[in-house]
């Protein structure tokens, strides 16, 4: 008769069919602990957008002047006209916490939600199909290229999220290419340059847990970008946090006509660009 194994196995268990057991099972604990460590980020973000609870209110005063996206997410939504029929891409749509109802009224408009988050995309797609919004399509992409044909939306919609994407200057010129001439392009996100104690804020903690990824728009560079395909017809800043409202022109004067005559990638963030007191509409 055999002696029973030392270290436990069952007789005719060969060693590297524990190990094989062993790996999958931290290999299942792992994807646990990532899935709760998504949950508890996507939590964590729309906490910090609701900005209900103590800390978030205190980190709001503390990190971002006190600045409140839920009201500047409502004033943005303001620019969508809520007869809205057309086509219309959330670019990067998040969690959906702040559009879902206003989604609700535009019922005869075609809607999609894109992101690369997946957990973010899931939440999003709950809510959504709780509402009976059957308008509203949910995808997953990269955000710096879009899927979608030239001029094929009415209107482009970019909440807070474009401050997790790394090629930031290429999505916004994707939001370009997508839209149709005369559509709008409505946008808020962070800027740097406003305020040194967000700036640092941002690079020493957002950036390091890889909720922000830079380079990020300044103020000048931002305008600079609008300017060459759009006419802005709304621009406020609110601390460092950037909303606006711009209207796609029928002849576009640089950025995107350029990209598609030359294939280049013009470079405006704030290294390349001229003071901030020449460009043209410095007193919106």
């Amino acid at each position: 008769m055999r002696e029973s194994d030392p270290a436990g196995k069952a007789e005719g268990e060969s060693e590297s069919e524990g190990r094989i057991y062993t790996e999958t099972d931290q290999g299942r604990i792992k994807m646990k602990e990532q899935h709760s460590e998504s949950e508890n980020r996507t939590e964590l973000y729309e906490d910090v957008l609701l900005g209900k609870k103590l800390w978030t209110r205190l980190y709001r005063k503390l990190f971002w002047n006190g600045v409140s996206k839920k009201q500047i997410v409502k004033a943005m939504l303001k620019y969508i006209p809520e007869d809205f029929k057309g086509r219309l891409l959330d670019v990067p749509a998040g969690t959906g916490l702040f559009t879902y109802r206003k989604y609700s009224w535009m019922r005869d408009a075609r809607i999609i939600c894109y992101d690369e988050d997946e957990e973010m995309l899931d939440l999003a797609k709950k809510r959504f199909a709780r509402d009976g919004l059957d308008h509203v399509t949910v995808k997953k992409g990269n955000c710096a290229k879009l899927p979608f044909r030239n001029e094929s939306f009415d209107a482009v919609l970019s909440i807070d999220r474009l401050n997790a994407v790394e090629d930031k200057r290429e999505a916004l010129s994707e939001m370009t290419r997508v839209l149709k001439k005369n559509g709008r392009l409505i946008g808020c996100f962070y800027i740097e340059g406003r305020s040194g104690k967000t700036d640092r804020f941002v690079k020493w903690f957002l950036m390091k847990k890889g909720w922000f990824k830079g380079p990020f728009e300044t103020q000048t560079s931002l305008q600079l970008r609008l300017s060459q395909d759009y006419q802005v017809t709304h621009f406020h800043l609110r601390g460092s946090v950037v909303y606006f409202c711009a209207v796609k022109r029928e002849k576009l004067l640089g950025g995107e006509q350029n990209k598609k005559s030359r294939g280049e990638k013009q470079n405006v963030y704030s290294s390349n660009l001229p003071d901030e007191r020449l460009l043209f509409w410095k007193n919106i």
